[in-house]
């Protein structure tokens, strides 16, 4: 039986089943939308994967310590979002 349904990386949603009977428990990751997941999935990993190469050349181009840490925390998250995307739990 269907229990819940929270968000889960773009595109798509975590559902979380409960059987009544056995207290047997499973949680999907399924496209909040059939008719767009794909293409919206595919469109936000291209952006990730892009922003994450502009990152990193920039990262390659400068010198101060202070934007040097903020490049590293942002290819960290940027690498992190598209590890969700690519892979859903």
């Amino acid at each position: 039986m269907l229990s819940r349904i929270s968000p889960g990386p773009i595109g798509f949603e975590h559902r979380l089943f409960e059987c009544p009977t056995c207290d047997f428990v499973q949680n999907e990751v399924v496209a909040s939308d059939t008719m767009k997941s794909a293409s919206v999935g595919w469109l936000a990993i291209a952006h990730l994967q892009e922003k994450l190469e502009q990152a990193r050349r920039l990262l390659q181009q400068v010198s101060d310590p202070t934007t040097t840490e903020s490049l590293k925390a942002l290819i960290a998250d940027l690498e992190s979002r598209l590890s969700d995307l690519l892979e859903p739990e």
